[in-house]
């Protein structure tokens, strides 16, 4: 859902479950090319093994030690890409990566790497970035030689390969490192999000972004207590911090996601999206600054509803809101069914309200033209 725009035809997008079983597939197609020099290509051979994978990589995003990355190329999977955090506190990290065969000589992979690192260099703030290749991998080392990286040191038999009857060996490695200091970031730097409109996008809300949600809610505190029981909660970006890590357990377990709206490439609001994948069903909630349109937060709405029923067949999506004529303007506007009143589910400012309970079926929506 969330991907980083690379150009025109590559995107590098967060690991999601279902892209399991298409890694396997590809990977099983081209063993012997990637597995000559990563050895985890020779070991996973089944799909259980690609989806422990996806699973680990999206805890280890929730607790910001990796970001793993599949590399599409006008929408299919051909790769995957890393950036895999060595130290939080000297801010070095490390830039992994493969690529199916066919897609050699495009310059996929340099500018995929070049976007990882503008990443890490812009939004995470690293100081240090390393690329480690074999060195009979001159393939692998000239991404880092095209993006400038300095070479520092040949490390003897300091990596291991796995050869087709797994039996491993011992070679030579050529590190090559990207100082901050000496890396030009473009004017915008890259994030991962999900387009809604030409203004305006969804991002899932990382650590990194703990600033931008404390002022957003400092800024707009009155008024989102008359709607939002846990604004109080955030009173620092420390607050602002452990609450998103809290989002992104939910995140890593694959039952839901948290994406703040971003309009103009400033932080407006935000969702919560929580996911049933067996009952097929999700709940939706949102919340947004005083001054922000309506439309805004229908148009969010309306593209994470969208993506419920079309990405992840879901067959319900629900939203819960107050009897309050702006929250319930964005299902009523997007022709969710009111299906009723649960009394006394929210505590705000001291007093017990009702929720509205609104929902769209998949089957309404894709038979309404609007919506479809």
């Amino acid at each position: 859902m969330f991907t980083l725009q690379v150009n025109d035809h590559v995107k590098l997008a967060l690991l999601e479950a279902k892209q399991a079983e298409t890694i396997n597939t590809i990977v099983d197609q081209d063993r012997d090319f990637i597995g000559q020099w990563l050895p985890w290509a020779r070991q996973s051979t089944e799909v259980s093994h690609y989806r422990q994978y996806v699973k680990m990589m999206r805890k280890n995003l929730a607790a910001a030690t990796d970001y793993g990355l599949a590399i599409l190329y006008d929408g299919e999977v051909v790769g995957g890409i890393g950036l895999h955090i060595r130290s939080s506190i000297d801010r070095r990290a490390e830039i992994g990566y493969w690529l199916i065969k066919g897609q050699n000589g495009k310059g996929i992979m340099t500018q995929s790497a070049k976007a990882l690192t503008d990443y890490g260099f812009g939004a995470l703030r690293m100081n240090r970035l390393l690329i480690r290749a074999a060195s009979e991998n001159p393939g692998s080392q000239n991404v880092a030689k095209r993006l400038g990286f300095s070479h520092e040191m040949t490390a003897r038999k300091g990596g291991v390969i796995t050869d087709a009857d797994q039996i491993d060996h011992l070679i030579d490695m050529q590190y090559y490192a990207m100082l901050s200091e000496d890396w030009h970031l473009p004017a915008s730097v890259p994030e991962f999000a999900y387009a809604i409109t030409e203004n305006t996008e969804l991002r899932l809300l990382l650590h990194h972004h703990d600033a931008a949600l404390y002022n957003v809610i400092h800024e707009n505190r009155s008024h989102l207590r008359d709607t939002q029981s846990w604004v109080d909660d955030i009173q620092t970006a420390a607050d602002a911090h452990f609450w998103i890590e809290t989002l992104l357990e939910k995140y890593a377990e694959d039952k839901g996601y948290a994406p703040g709206i971003w309009h103009e490439n400033t932080l407006v609001g935000g969702l919560q999206v929580d996911v049933d994948h067996r009952g097929k069903a999700a709940k939706l909630a949102y919340w947004s600054a005083a001054d922000t349109a309506a439309e805004v937060i229908v148009q969010a709405v309306r593209g994470v509803t969208d993506y419920a029923f079309t990405e992840d067949k879901l067959e319900r999506v629900e939203i819960a809101c107050l009897p309050d004529e702006t929250q319930r303007y964005v299902p009523e506007a997007l022709g969710f069914t009111l299906e009723g009143i649960r009394r006394q589910t929210r505590r705000i400012q001291g007093h017990y309200l009702d929720s509205l309970i609104y929902a769209m079926l998949a089957e309404d929506w894709t038979q309404n033209g609007e919506n479809a």
